[in-house]
């Protein structure tokens, strides 16, 4: 059995565990405590910035019915966190391969069919810029639709500016700054307590 790479077998899985990036997370938790989340979101940075762990974490927190905004982190008691992550996030790798108009169609029409036993049905789109530019026009009529209010998207992206600029329009976005070197540090030694090893 192949053992997951450390940065996947470790990856932050609540938003107060992201490194860096207290402004981005900030104005995500207050847009969700006040119930007033954009349904597209478009996170945008260097790789390994926690773009890719914010969104895992959003889906998470998003699932929760006490979440904790004081500490950031979810209850891990309810029913939504019990859920295990297939059941609410559906996750699209785009620069693995374009996307037909009918495949895309299905896919945000599934996006909006929420399980009943989800709060939050969740897509996940990275690395959206990989996409042509025919490929992304076809974003446009769907994003266009009203969106259901258990229903939200997220795309990532290292370069927001191969966007064009129909679609970013329609996606509020979270910059995701690249780390310093203490943040670095700092999550090297979580993963490093966390795998029992001795940085020192």
């Amino acid at each position: 059995m192949i053992s997951p790479l450390p940065a996947v077998a470790h990856r932050p899985s609540e938003l107060c565990e992201i490194e860096g990036q207290d402004d981005a997370i900030s104005d995500l938790l207050d847009s969700m405590k006040q119930k007033r989340l954009n349904p597209v979101l478009l996170f945008s940075g260097s790789s390994g910035s926690g773009k890719t762990s914010g969104a895992l974490a959003l889906a998470k927190a998003v699932q929760c019915e006490q979440y904790n905004f004081v500490e950031r982190r979810c209850c891990n008691a309810c029913e939504g966190c019990q859920q295990k992550v297939p059941m609410y996030l559906r996750h699209f790798d785009c620069a693995a391969t374009p996307v037909s108009q009918g495949t895309l169609n299905l896919l945000i029409t599934k996006s909006q069919m929420s399980p009943s036993f989800c709060k939050v049905c969740i897509t996940l789109f990275e690395e959206v810029h990989a996409w042509s530019l025919g490929d992304q026009r076809k974003l446009l009529v769907p994003l266009e639709r009203r969106f259901a209010a258990n229903q939200l998207m997220i795309f990532t992206t290292t370069d927001p500016n191969r966007l064009i600029p129909p679609l970013r329009s329609r996606m509020l976005e979270f910059r995701f700054k690249p780390l310093q070197a203490v943040e670095t540090l700092s999550v090297l030694r979580r993963v490093a307590t966390q795998m029992q090893l001795d940085l020192d």
